[in-house]
């Protein structure tokens, strides 16, 4: 039996000379997510990977009835109703300013119930909290065109930058946990000379501030030190929260050398029985330019090559179906490589061509 006193609970059960049993109790749970942290309005608060190893972190304060932190306090961990869900330790000693550090994984899909005791007052004072936990992600985010300021393929830039990028980004996923925009590493730009090496820069965001819909992304990325006159390859990335990539790639030319644009190779499929070329046209943007064509099969092995001196503006080869050692080659995908050198600056462009005889 207890009664109320002003210091608490006396306990006349117990024996004479025993005045004050101080009432303990612990503080409402802090619960973290340490590879997730959200916002108490995001809706996936509180959801954590069901991999096994995908942390939660839970966080407790022990404290008497006026508030004071109670040190070297046992406190006892039960987890109930999702067979999978563990916390560790399952035991533990609050440290000297009453607090006590734990994690809890699980290995299911669904919530668990956990239940904090103090271990001599077990069902008096506990509390307890639910973790939920999903399916694991797979699905990779998504890299769409925002408007006309998003890059193609043959695009002039300056030297010295900056190549911005307006795009639409986006998790998509039934169980999606979204883009990590604290994260340095969860949209990146890469950028390398085709045929030559990477090029150090800076990538910097800005309108990127939701992590589930970033519509209004704009993407930026400034080169060190100036690029010489070239073509380069610009590789967008984006990571969400579990790892999941999707990338984007873009070849822009820096002025100086000539440019490849509007690529296009017809008819979309070619019958080299017909008696009609495939013709596989561009642009130019140089007058002089010696541009190579290669053809290649599904294996890599070059089956045809072509080179012609570019004029400005509009330039096509015409190629009669017929391989390096004048066989018809077989019905598939090929790839196709467009090689401007001019005054020794390189630029390319790739594409497809399908064969097909009936």
């Amino acid at each position: 039996m207890t009664v109320s006193t002003s210091c608490g609970f006396v306990d006349a059960s117990q024996p004479t000379g025993y005045t004050c049993k101080q009432q303990k109790t612990i503080g409402t749970p802090t619960y973290n997510l340490v590879e997730y942290p959200r916002t108490a309005t995001d809706d996936y608060e509180y959801q954590i990977v069901a991999d096994g190893h995908t942390r939660g972190v839970i966080k407790l304060l022990v404290v008497d009835q006026y508030g004071n932190a109670i040190a070297g306090e046992d406190v006892n961990f039960v987890v109930s109703g999702l067979t999978g869900a563990v916390v560790s330790p399952a035991s533990a000693t609050t440290d000297a300013d009453g607090k006590i550090t734990a994690e809890i994984t699980s290995t299911a899909v669904g919530s668990a119930l956990v239940r904090v005791d103090l271990a001599d007052y077990a069902y008096d004072y506990g509390v307890s909290f639910a973790a939920t936990f999903k399916a694991d992600d797979r699905t990779p985010p998504t890299i769409a065109r925002f408007d006309s300021k998003t890059l193609v393929d043959g695009d002039y830039v300056d030297a010295l930058g900056p190549i911005v990028i307006s795009v639409v980004l986006d998790d998509p996923g039934d169980n999606a946990v979204g883009i990590n925009l604290a994260d340095a590493g969860a949209i990146t730009v890469a950028v390398k000379a085709v045929g030559g090496g990477t090029v150090n820069g800076v990538t910097n965001k800005t309108g990127c501030d939701s992590e589930l819909d970033l519509s209004d992304c704009v993407v930026s990325w400034e080169p060190f030190v100036s690029m010489t006159a070239g073509s380069y390859e610009v590789t967008l990335t984006v990571k969400d929260r579990n790892g999941n990539e999707q990338t984007q790639a873009w070849t822009v030319v820096v002025e100086g050398s000539a440019a490849l644009k509007d690529v296009l190779a017809g008819p979309g499929v070619f019958d080299p029985r017909s008696g009609q070329p495939m013709t596989i046209s561009f642009q130019s943007s140089e007058a002089g330019a010696v541009v190579t064509l290669e053809i290649y099969n599904r294996s890599g092995q070059l089956i045809h090559r072509d080179v012609l001196v570019a004029d400005a503006g509009y330039n096509y080869f015409e190629w009669a179906g017929r391989t390096l050692y004048g066989n018809l080659p077989g019905n598939g995908i090929y790839i196709f490589r467009l090689t401007a050198n001019m005054a020794g600056q390189v630029t390319s462009q790739t594409g497809k061509l399908a064969v097909f005889k009936p």
